[in-house]
């Protein structure tokens, strides 16, 4: 079993899939006014058309980002803190309503992406070419020097049922002999991406233990 920590989260992302029918401009407004008094810092508009943004961010709070994303129609939680992200998630949650917008017509899903790092001292390299019982000599003979496992991705279900998580599990690139680069995305009811930021560590751990 490998000695394997947790070293960081990279990003820690709650999206919000919006009815595309949603106004933009109002939902940035309601929410700017709804929040400022809540300890929300509102971010100053730029001068440039907004109309040409593919995202922005309206306001912040406890270093946790508050995005709209024109582009993909989705108002973001942005952090580094699954905690803090996911409290300002329940609370944008919790705020719409407030301001007329019912949560099962204006959000179409949930989901949570995130980047984390793990740091072991095994090489991640080696461990998941041996997981895969890879035949690095398989090329060789064509003149290709030993090929590696870059990562492999595990999930359950498909991207298009209602629940899904998906786990991609690499060399983090700029350390690859020491951390290993885990990004996933998880999507399921409210309830459950508020609760699933619980005791995710300890999960992460020991699938990466088992190699």
């Amino acid at each position: 079993m490998t000695l394997v920590e947790l070293d960081s989260y990279e990003r820690y992302h709650i999206g919000n899939k919006l009815n595309p029918a949603t106004n933009f401009e109002k939902l940035k407004d309601d929410l700017e006014t709804s929040l400022k008094d809540c300890g929300f810092s509102i971010t100053k508009e730029d001068s440039f058309n907004r109309i040409n943004i593919a995202s922005e961010v309206i306001c912040t709070k406890n270093n946790v980002k508050v995005e709209l994303n024109y582009a993909a129609q989705a108002l973001n939680l942005i952090g580094t803190n699954p905690s803090d992200v996911t409290s300002i998630f329940e609370e944008i949650i919790s705020t719409l309503p407030k301001m007329d917008y019912e949560i099962d017509s204006t959000v179409i899903f949930f989901e949570v992406i995130a980047e984390i790092l793990l740091k072991s001292p095994g090489k991640p390299m080696e461990k998941i070419g041996a997981l895969m019982q890879l035949n690095t000599e398989l090329f060789t003979d064509n003149d290709i020097p030993k090929v590696n496992a870059i990562g492999i991705r595990i999930g359950g279900n498909e991207p298009s049922d209602k629940a899904f998580i998906t786990l991609t599990i690499e060399p983090n690139p700029v350390n690859p002999n020491l951390k290993t680069a885990v990004k996933l995305q998880y999507r399921a009811e409210k309830q459950n991406i508020i609760e699933f930021h619980r005791g995710l560590d300890g999960k992460i751990i020991k699938l990466f233990e088992q190699f």
